[in-house]
């Protein structure tokens, strides 16, 4: 993928008035690596990432690696509920994503999603996810840091959840840590791109 085809997905990923099903029809034959940079995770978020994958199906995707916000701007903007903690059970109408595609991300071998508080959004997006990973070796979630940073006993809950999910994968192993503990693979390009 050229610089060019970086700037106009960067561009189709964060305009929200573009049609899905316009702004995706592209082919990705060599995508090996994703690094969404995102500053909050609402529902409709979860619903164009969905979408960017069921429009371009990159057919040899084994890393993803997803970065939210870790300040209170991902917050303020619907984070989408508590934490999994406080979730007692699933609400049927956020399920739809998972159940209304026959996409396989087959080539799928690592997810890592930073500053990961547990939200709605973020389950929903991981159980989207790791459905349809059927190579699937490692999930890594590094949680936030500072304000609502999840304690030890939180964290256990999460792995456990997580590995409670209808997954695609017969056998992978999720890691829940801090930040001072990832000690995971980070993406090839680490220099972040920001609009002022």
């Amino acid at each position: 993928m050229d610089v060019t085809e970086q700037q106009r997905l960067l561009y189709l990923l964060r305009n929200p008035l573009i049609d899905a099903t316009l702004a995706f029809r592209m082919d990705l034959p060599n995508l090996q690596e994703l690094q969404l940079l995102m500053p909050s995770l609402c529902d409709d978020d979860v619903d164009r990432i969905a979408g960017f994958f069921e429009f371009t199906r990159p057919p040899i995707m084994d890393r993803l690696f997803i970065r939210l916000s870790g300040g209170k701007a991902s917050r303020a903007r619907g984070g989408g509920g508590g934490t999994i903690v406080g979730m007692a059970g699933e609400d049927e109408d956020d399920a739809y994503i998972a159940s209304n595609s026959d996409l396989v991300l087959d080539h799928l071998k690592f997810i890592k999603l930073v500053n990961f508080r547990g939200t709605r959004c973020e389950v929903h997006l991981l159980e989207f996810v790791v459905s349809r990973a059927p190579a699937l070796e490692q999930l890594v979630l590094v949680t936030v840091e500072g304000e609502g940073v999840l304690g030890d006993e939180q964290m256990k809950i999460v792995q456990d959840r997580v590995m409670a999910m209808q997954t695609a994968s017969p056998v992978f192993c999720v890691v829940v840590c801090r930040h001072s503990e990832d000690g995971s693979r980070s993406p090839a390009h680490t220099r972040f791109y920001h609009e002022e």
